[in-house]
């Protein structure tokens, strides 16, 4: 989740959090995960003022839908299709981040899809380094939920 934000001299924008979705994605499982998440770090979800999704039918179903979900809990907010994605910026860097974003990427890629027994292998490697990410997502340039 990624939050646009004043911070009283302008405006800012960060990563709010990471929410892992495993199984299905529907618009239940999504909004009860970001629910959970906003009461945990005791935030008030009727500040949410712009829903911005991919266009899939979990986010955008009129009844079960994400926003549609959302949008009980914070009626002043609107919803959005975005045209271009976050992940679709970053490997498009210039210079030396560029290149250690493709560094990385080719890294994770090389873990995650060689073999499995890399993988796991990896895995146990951080869980044993009581590391705080304990996975590697695949990368690819978009992901489309609504792909079907």
């Amino acid at each position: 989740m990624f939050v646009r934000f004043f911070d009283g001299h302008c405006f800012k924008e960060d990563i709010l959090g990471l929410i892992p979705l495993e199984g299905n994605t529907t618009g239940e499982i999504l909004f009860q995960k970001i629910v959970d998440f906003f009461q945990e770090n005791r935030l008030d979800l009727e500040r949410i003022n712009l829903l911005v999704t991919d266009g899939a039918p979990s986010m955008t179903g009129k009844i079960k839908g994400l926003s549609a979900r959302l949008s009980a809990l914070a009626p002043k907010m609107k919803s959005l299709y975005c045209l271009i994605h976050q992940s679709v910026l970053c490997p498009q860097l210039s210079g030396e981040l560029k290149n250690t974003m493709d560094s990385v990427m080719a890294t994770i890629n090389f873990i995650r899809s060689t073999s499995s027994l890399q993988y796991r292998l990896f895995r146990k490697l951080l869980a044993d380094m009581s590391a705080e990410h304990v996975d590697l997502l695949l990368h690819n340039n978009v992901r489309w939920l609504s792909h079907s």
